[in-house]
């Protein structure tokens, strides 16, 4: 079996819909906070959400699905499609009859399924719609994926932290090791929702402004879906697909607390040793910071893990966009790859951030040649993820 490789990228998020929409936004350094009335429940969202720009989900998906989907299952569905169109994947019902859905999720359709049970509660059992009420569970969204790629393979949810969408990765990779799909659609998708909002503001998880990947607090919530395509590199390349990366190694983890580096570095040094890389072959870092304790915690595992080289935080741009942000370092890091170009870290004093030995840059980009980059995204509850990526 050859190493998994990724063929196909696309995203939704306040950059804009499409993967190369979002990378030069990206490396043209440009924040993307955009503001909304207070929400019908009266909570304020100022200006603690990045949301993603508005966009005619009808063209990723029939007006019947739109009008009941959630707005996860929209963000999923714009970011699928996109990502399998960009892979070129042919239209044979016979393959994708194997293929599956993999999103990882943090909070699902929260706000949909608030919504349902509110009106239940004002109206009674009649309110109470079984097709509705399916939308809000956290397998809709690989659902609605699945079917619209007619992909009839195994979908799955993979719950949890902000790591859940680089998880739901190394779970598409394990089923392309077994051989159990000729090609995963994986990725990660979160959406606003006034109360988890409300809830994550009260827990310090997200914060008000865009500091930098070490800020005292956690930047805002970013909504977003992002998903790239996996297939063995012996099938992308006799159907002459595009390679932007393949997939070495990755490995799940725990730490001890939100301040504790060494689950993160346990997991990376592992990792690495899957791929039969050294930290000194690592020449990109894609992390996971954007302020607040977990960011200190990442810095201090970077330190420990003696790398060299360079380093990019995307979300410290857009804020925490828990399994999307996740999902999008994954995607960033197979376009760095596919490029040689170094992302550059939104900073609001211009000046670029470094971690140990590693240095970032500031907009709008630099050119290097990469050959290995290490993905690594960690939780407050503590779930730790480290991915390595090698040029295809």
């Amino acid at each position: 079996m050859t190493r998994p490789t990724i063929t196909g990228l696309g995203a939704a998020c306040p950059l804009g819909v499409g993967a190369r929409t979002v990378w030069q936004r990206l490396l043209a350094s440009e924040p993307a906070l955009c503001e909304r009335p207070p929400t019908a429940a009266g909570l304020d969202t100022r200006p603690a959400t990045a949301f993603a720009e508005p966009f005619p989900a009808e063209r990723y998906a029939d007006r019947r699905t739109v009008r009941k989907a959630s707005d996860l299952a929209r963000l999923a569905a714009a970011a699928s499609v996109g990502c399998v169109a960009d892979a070129a994947l042919p239209e044979d019902p016979e393959l994708r009859d194997r293929m599956s859905v993999v999103l990882g999720t943090c909070f699902g359709g929260s706000g949909y399924y608030l919504d349902f049970h509110e009106r239940v509660r004002r109206r009674g059992p009649r309110a109470a719609n079984a097709v509705l009420f399916t939308e809000g569970v956290f397998n809709a969204a690989p659902g609605h994926a699945s079917a619209l790629l007619g992909f009839r393979g195994p979908g799955l949810a993979v719950v949890g932290g902000e790591e859940a969408g680089l998880s739901a990765l190394l779970t598409a990779t394990d089923r392309l090791l077994l051989g159990a799909a000729p090609g995963v659609l994986a990725g990660g998708a979160d959406c606003f929702c006034d109360r988890v909002q409300a809830s994550l503001l009260s827990e310090g998880r997200i914060g008000a402004r865009l500091g930098g990947p070490f800020a005292p607090e956690v930047g805002p919530w970013a909504e977003g879906g992002a998903a790239l395509f996996l297939e063995p590199r012996a099938a992308a390349e006799a159907r002459g697909a595009h390679l932007y990366a393949e997939i070495l190694g990755g490995v799940r983890g725990r730490a001890a607390n939100d301040t504790d580096p060494e689950g993160l570095v346990r997991c990376a040094e592992r990792a690495l040793e899957l791929a039969g890389r050294a930290p000194a072959d690592v020449d990109l870092v894609v992390g996971g910071a954007c302020g607040g304790p977990p960011a200190q915690r990442e810095r201090e595992a970077l330190a420990q893990l003696g790398l060299r080289g360079w380093v990019c935080w995307p979300q410290a741009l857009l804020g925490e966009g828990f399994a999307f942000g996740s999902a999008l370092q994954a995607l960033v890091a197979a376009l760095a790859l596919a490029e040689d170009v170094v992302p550059p870290t939104y900073a609001p004093d211009g000046q670029p951030p470094r971690a140990g030995e590693l240095r970032g840059v500031s907009a709008p980009h630099e050119r290097a040649h990469l050959r290995t980059a290490l993905v690594l995204s960690s939780s407050r509850p503590g779930g730790c993820v480290a991915l390595v990526l090698g040029r295809a």
